[in-house]
């Protein structure tokens, strides 16, 4: 897949400092992804997550193994919830998968469009 052309969400911080202590997600995602996409709690984690580790260029390098141990959840919901967020478009696979691997994810500026929304 390599890098994809997309506008990607960036977080917004203020220093290195802030950037330590603080974790940033877009605004669309809890006002109006978790609803309109009926997510689980391990999905909203797990976005959280992937959303905690965004560099400056908005792409976070992250393992399922992090994800497990951050989160607390077994690999197996860690999984299954990137599966569903993927799925929806709610975050975005920059790499071919590789088990085992560091995956590089991107998370979209703009909540993606339901089919009924599209008019599919």
């Amino acid at each position: 897949m390599g890098d994809r052309d997309l506008t990607r969400f960036t977080p917004q911080h203020r220093s290195a400092a802030h950037a330590a202590t603080t974790t940033s997600a877009p605004r669309w995602f809890l006002r109006e992804a978790v609803g309109v996409f009926a997510l689980s709690s391990s999905d909203i984690v797990v976005f959280f997550a992937i959303a905690d580790n965004l560099d400056s260029a908005g792409v976070s390098r992250t393992a399922n193994s992090l994800i497990t141990r951050r989160t607390g959840m077994s690999r197996t919901t860690v999984v299954k919830s990137l599966a569903t967020l993927i799925d929806l478009g709610l975050i975005v696979e920059l790499d071919e998968k590789r088990s085992g691997a560091i995956m590089r994810y991107a998370i979209p500026a703009q909540r993606p469009l339901t089919h009924r929304e599209i008019g599919i």
